[in-house]
């Protein structure tokens, strides 16, 4: 390396580090209501025009009538907020000169991990002079965080819950 080398990514297997400053609001309400009534009379059938009965009452009167209404609203709100860093590997330079990187990170906390995946596309002009870039100017970026373990078992539904509030639960 020479003494006038940049030491910003650049080539395949480079390492630079993404600052996490991502944060989210979302919200979102709907509000439905629809209603329909039917009614059908169907003329008494006769045979040899006369009404057909059984021991004096009309055996073969018919009336249908149906109604049917719903009535749904939804309301949804969303905040997050995800701030840290994590260091990725250049996995392909672009014909453009773009970065495409990728990285994983795991922290194992108590009884359980933590992992944050990031995947992006940098351009080298928005690398700083520390070899860092901000997450809002990683382009198509991928951002998958989760964890395993009790806490992250404890936000998750049970298979009873899951098994009545399944979208093909017909109720």
């Amino acid at each position: 390396m020479t003494l006038f080398e940049d030491l910003k990514a650049r080539r395949v297997g480079d390492i630079l580090t993404v600052l996490l400053v991502e944060k989210t609001d979302a919200k979102k309400s709907a509000s439905t209501a629809t209603g329909r009534d039917t009614e059908v009379t169907i003329p008494e059938p006769t045979l040899f025009g006369g009404k057909v009965t059984l021991g004096g009452r009309d055996i073969l009167k018919n009336s249908l009538s149906s109604e049917n209404k719903f009535d749904g609203s939804g309301d949804s709100q969303q905040s997050n907020e995800l701030d840290g860093n994590i260091t990725v590997t250049v996995a392909k330079v672009l014909p453009n000169g773009n970065l495409l990187v990728q990285g994983e990170k795991w922290i194992s906390i108590n009884q359980g991990k933590e992992y944050i995946r990031l995947q992006g596309i940098v351009r080298p002009i928005d690398i700083r002079t520390d070899n860092t870039v901000l997450s809002t100017q990683v382009g198509n970026i991928l951002i998958d965080y989760g964890g395993t373990g009790t806490l992250a078992n404890s936000n998750r539904k049970g298979w009873l819950a899951e098994f009545f509030t399944h979208v093909l639960w017909p109720f």
